[in-house]
């Protein structure tokens, strides 16, 4: 479905879909919008407590955005969504959240593995998961989410629910820490 680029009044970029005559965000304020009704009336009530949470409509991923960058607030957040329509990458870069990517790559907490779960409409589940030495940047964790479910046969199975959790977390300013490499070839 054809989209276009719009900027809000908070200077935060949006899509405005003309088939639809639709925006994803408020005009007012795309990171506006998201902070008041997705955090602050909706996740800031969890507060220092274990959440599961199912977001419909994963839209441009602002509000997975801003919940990523509260995570250290919580003691546990498992992040599930759908999207009917989801974006390509080349579409949620030219969106170019700069404070957000910025306080992502720069970040007070880094995760060094990758957890996908897919639940089927049989309640079969499948959980796959790839770590490394290094910690995901966000352009890794999306190209990395992309090849593990790539690697799922889907055929004549209905999906109820994909899930992606970032874990092996760790806050670059209070440790120094570093994933050793072993050479099993020699």
């Amino acid at each position: 479905m054809k989209s276009e680029i719009k900027i809000t009044a908070d200077g935060s970029s949006t899509l405005f879909v003309p088939d639809l005559n639709e925006y994803y965000h408020s005009m007012y304020g795309a990171v506006q919008e998201s902070e008041y009704v997705f955090l602050q009336m909706g996740l800031e009530s969890f507060k220092h407590k274990n959440i599961t949470l199912f977001e419909f409509g994963f839209g441009t991923g602002l509000n997975a955005l801003l919940t990523f960058l509260k995570s250290d607030e919580y003691s546990y957040i498992e992040y599930h969504t759908m999207e009917l329509y989801p974006l390509k990458w080349q579409v949620i870069e030219k969106l170019d959240f700069p404070e957000l990517v910025r306080r992502i790559e720069k970040g007070k907490a880094i995760g060094r593995t990758l957890i996908l779960k897919v639940k089927f409409e049989n309640f079969e589940q499948i959980t796959r998961s790839k770590s490394q030495p290094e910690s995901f940047t966000f352009p890794s964790i999306h190209k990395t989410a992309v090849d593990l479910a790539s690697a799922i046969d889907y055929k004549n199975k209905g999906v109820r629910l994909l899930g992606l959790t970032l874990s092996n977390l760790e806050n670059p300013e209070e440790t120094d820490a570093q994933q050793l490499e072993i050479n099993f070839n020699n």
